[in-house]
């Protein structure tokens, strides 16, 4: 990991399976800054719950673990 910039040639909001993906591609090229954001806590890797995958039905809304977040369906 590199320190902080002002600024990046590629932004990736969401470090899930895609986004991390996505960001290791583009960080092969040693000219482009990449920043990849994920949401939530740095002590994540720590915690059960999260790193068990059998376990992850048990953080399923509780509001520490879930945003409970909502979207509406899209017309297209």
């Amino acid at each position: 990991m590199r320190r902080k910039r002002d600024s990046y040639d590629y932004v990736i909001i969401g470090g899930g399976s895609a986004g991390s993906v996505l960001g290791a591609r583009l960080s092969e090229d040693k000219d482009k800054n990449v920043l990849v954001l994920e949401a939530g806590r740095s002590d994540y890797f720590w915690d059960l719950f999260i790193q068990m995958p059998a376990a992850l039905m048990f953080p399923s809304g509780n509001r520490f673990y879930d945003w409970e977040y909502q979207t509406d369906e899209e017309p297209h």
